[in-house]
């Protein structure tokens, strides 16, 4: 459904929406009919457990798919399309710091050969023909209203929620000693609409809090 926020019109589409990103003809279909300006591209398989269980629907989701919305952005005439990866493409927070590329699971892999794929060209789009530009961007943690439970903070909101109900005063947590950054999921979408009106065709950009600048 259509809604108004600073002057945008956004349409979110979704597998609800029949948009299927594994399935070129029919995201093709799908992005002429609404023929938008700019896509936020945010499809992805991003459970780190589905990198092991599921890597070949990981690979058709986050590669396939993404060069399939790409396609789809520039048969519809688009003119900007974001697309959306993970912090972990860093690996380890002493990679980050180097700004190496170190993350080993299949899902890091698969959104970062995306995310390469479809920065060919982007800087000079409009000399190859598509007039397609890209917009990299990293985001760290993030979280908020609508996040499912399978991922942490909901997970712990729910456990908490759940103990008082039944009057008691412990939750089951896993490994304490990691240190992660978090942000609010409405900052994050804030910056990307920043980025997709002030950001450069091709570069990449880290979405994150004062933890990450010196990446």
């Amino acid at each position: 459904m259509p809604i108004s926020n600073r002057g945008d019109d956004a349409i979110g589409l979704d597998r609800e929406d029949g948009l299927d990103i594994t399935d070129r003809s029919g995201a093709v279909e799908i992005f002429t009919t609404h023929a938008p300006e700019v896509v936020y591209h945010l499809a992805a398989r991003t459970h780190v457990g589905d990198s092991w269980t599921s890597a070949q629907q990981v690979i058709e989701t986050n590669v396939v798919g993404t060069l399939n919305v790409l396609d789809a952005a520039r048969a519809a005439g688009a003119r900007r399309v974001l697309v959306v990866r993970q912090r972990e493409e860093y690996g380890p927070r002493r990679a980050v710091r180097r700004s190496a590329h170190r993350g080993v699971r299949t899902g890091v892999r698969s959104r970062r050969t995306a995310r390469e794929g479809s920065a060919r060209g982007s800087r000079t789009a409009g000399v190859r023909g598509s007039g397609l530009e890209t917009i990299r961007v990293r985001a760290f943690n993030h979280t908020g209203p609508g996040q499912p439970p399978r991922f942490l903070v909901p997970a712990l909101a729910h456990r908490i929620a759940m103990t008082e109900r039944a009057g008691g005063d412990q939750i089951a947590v896993g490994n304490l000693d990691p240190v992660r950054e978090v942000n609010d999921v409405r900052d994050i979408v804030r910056a990307y609409r920043l980025l997709v009106l002030e950001g450069t065709a091709g570069d990449v950009y880290n979405v994150c809090g004062a933890s990450c600048l010196g990446a």
